[in-house]
């Protein structure tokens, strides 16, 4: 007898109908979610500090009546995501060393849905590329931004930030968490984002929350919307460019703390000197991202059953 072979299930992207119902089933949670009992998705235990970042204060530098014109043009002449990147973005984010990367999908890392929903793919993401590393990958990354061209959809991009947040977060917590016996999780946010499509620029802040029932469950991974700025005035306008830019800035101090405490319990750590002849940041990266993994809490949760659905082919 001939059994007949289920054909591989293909991963949803974020443009398909239950990419948010996958994702809610891995404990990555959308904006605004509520739980069967009406209870809203919880907001990071540090979100007013953060608000206080994204204000401008006096004496600040904001910008004036040539950088909105100038907005103002290449925002009216977009007609891709490729042209909002390199012109719109590229003119809200302005010069700075922050180390950037565009357009790379996380293929590296291991898949926080059991490979049921596409690899993150960022328009543009921050992060740390340590010293002595021979990858010109991001080790490290927690600020993401997606942006569309006029026949884009917000909620598209708002579902790819709520993935990407997610997979910075958890490399976020496993720093956090290095050489630590057991996870902790303080509910404050480490990681961002950002969206924008036809003048608006949204900003939102990932945390990762600690199993509701027992140990052996997954950690939740939230996101909470934080400001929106409709850029058609020139006050407006200065103000989102200003609170992108410290956002920017608040996840790369975030980032460099984070490396730099983990360094420093690797280099204090036996066993991740023996059998190894000359040390690399990279082989000590790795292993502090690669803790604590999903495995660490998967149980007889729903959210280690997989589907028996297939899906069309992703974005």
């Amino acid at each position: 007898m001939v059994i007949p072979q289920k054909a591989p299930r293909r991963a949803s992207g974020a443009s398909k109908p239950d990419f948010l119902r996958k994702c809610i089933r891995y404990k990555i949670y959308p904006p605004t979610h509520t739980t069967p009992t009406r209870k809203f998705s919880p907001r990071p235990r540090n979100i007013q500090s953060i608000l206080e970042i994204l204000k401008p204060k006096p004496g600040d530098h904001l910008v004036g009546d040539a950088e909105f014109e100038n907005f103002e043009r290449v925002a009216t002449e977009a007609g891709s995501d490729a042209y909002v990147m390199q012109y719109v973005v590229g003119l809200l984010t302005g010069s700075s060393d922050i180390k950037k990367m565009q357009n790379v999908r996380f293929l590296n890392l291991k898949s926080m849905t059991d490979g049921e929903i596409s690899a993150p793919r960022p328009h543009l993401c921050d992060g740390v590329e340590p010293e002595r590393v021979e990858d010109r990958n991001l080790l490290v990354t927690n600020f993401f931004l997606q942006a569309k061209g006029p026949h884009g959809r917000i909620s598209v991009a708002q579902k790819q930030v709520t993935l990407e947040g997610a997979y910075g977060s958890r490399m976020m917590h496993g720093l956090q968490n290095f050489g630590k016996e057991s996870p902790e999780f303080d509910d404050n946010a480490y990681t961002f984002s950002a969206t924008y499509i036809e003048g608006v620029l949204s900003l939102f802040a990932h945390h990762v929350a600690a199993p509701i029932i027992h140990t052996n469950r997954h950690p939740g991974y939230h996101i909470t919307l934080l400001r929106m700025f409709a850029l058609f005035d020139e006050p407006t306008f200065a103000g989102g460019i200003y609170a992108l830019r410290a956002f920017r800035e608040h996840a790369r101090k975030y980032r460099e703390e984070f490396i730099e405490v983990a360094n420093k319990r690797a280099e204090n750590m036996p066993r991740l000197q023996e059998g190894r002849g000359a040390d690399t940041g990279k082989d000590r990266t790795n292993e502090m991202l690669s803790w604590p993994g999903d495995d660490e809490y998967k149980g007889e949760d729903e959210a280690s059953a997989p589907e028996k659905d297939s899906d069309a082919k992703s974005e």
